[in-house]
C-alpha cells in the first residue's frame, strides 16, 4: 500500500485507548487505536472494568528480504505516568544491522504488551490492522456495501461496509480457531483515502473492537499492493 511505503521507517506518536468491560456472559474488550492477527490464552472476564492510555512511539518496518511489514510499539506514557524519558529507542536500533535491529525492537514490543489490559494476549491492537481487509489479495475473502455519507469524520466521507466470508480469516483464537471479522471503514470519495476504520471480532467469549481514526484526517488510499 502507498501508505506503507511512506511510512516505513518512521516512528509516529501514537496515542491508544482501551477499554475492558465485565459482563455476566464473558469478557467484552473494546480497542480503540489500533498481519494476521489472534488472540491467545485464557479468556477470563476481567475482575474489574477498566482503562488505559498509552502514548508510545511507533515504527512501521520493511523486512529487507519479504515484502512484509512489522509494526512495533514502543510505549514511553501509562495513564499521563511518564514510564521513563522519551529516548527514541525504535529509531536508534535501526542504525544497526537489519536482524539485529528486528530482533531487538520484538523485545521491546513483547515489554510494552505488559501494558495492555485484560488477560487476554492478542496482536490486533494495531493501527494499520484493519488496512490488511483492503489489500487486493485480501478483499476476494471480505463482502463489501456502500453505506451513507458520514460529515462527522470528513465532508465527504462514505461508510463502506465490510464482511470476511471465506477462510481463511485474518484472525484465529484459541487453538487457531477461525474467527470471522467485520467491519467498516470511513472513505472520502474524491480521493479514495481512508480516514478511519472500524474492525470487530465476535467469539464466545470475547468480543474486540479495533477502532483507528487517521490524525489530521489526512487518509490512507486503499487496494494498491505494497
Amino acid at each position: 500500500m502507498t501508505f506503507e511505503r511512506r511510512f516505513s521507517d518512521v516512528v509516529n506518536e501514537e496515542r491508544y485507548i482501551q477499554d475492558s468491560i465485565n459482563r455476566s456472559a464473558g469478557a467484552d474488550v473494546a480497542i480503540q487505536t489500533s498481519r494476521g492477527g489472534g488472540f491467545g490464552g485464557p479468556a477470563v472476564p476481567p475482575s474489574l472494568n477498566q482503562r488505559r492510555e498509552l502514548v508510545s512511539d511507533f515504527l512501521l518496518v520493511k523486512l529487507p528480504t519479504e515484502n512484509q511489514w512489522l509494526p512495533f510499539r514502543d510505549v514511553f506514557e501509562v495513564d499521563r505516568r511518564r514510564l521513563r524519558d522519551r529516548e527514541d529507542r525504535l529509531s536508534r536500533l535501526f542504525l544497526k544491522p537489519a536482524a539485529t535491529a528486528i530482533e531487538q525492537a520484538s523485545r521491546i514490543m513483547e515489554e510494552s504488551a505488559r501494558y495492555n489490559i485484560g488477560n487476554i494476549r492478542r496482536t490486533i491492537n494495531l493501527p494499520v490492522f484493519a488496512l490488511e481487509v483492503l489489500r487486493p489479495s485480501t478483499q476476494p475473502r471480505f463482502g463489501f456495501s456502500k453505506g451513507k455519507l458520514d460529515t462527522s469524520v470528513g465532508p465527504s466521507s462514505v461508510i463502506v461496509d465490510f464482511k470476511e466470508q471465506l477462510p481463511p480469516t485474518l484472525i484465529r483464537g484459541e487453538f487457531g480457531r477461525e474467527l470471522f471479522s467485520h467491519g467498516r471503514f470511513w472513505i472520502d470519495a474524491p480521493t479514495g483515502r481512508v480516514l478511519k476504520s472500524e474492525l470487530v471480532i465476535d467469539d464466545v467469549r470475547v468480543r474486540a473492537l479495533a477502532d483507528h481514526e487517521i490524525p489530521g484526517r489526512s487518509g490512507v488510499r486503499p487496494g494498491r499492493a505494497g
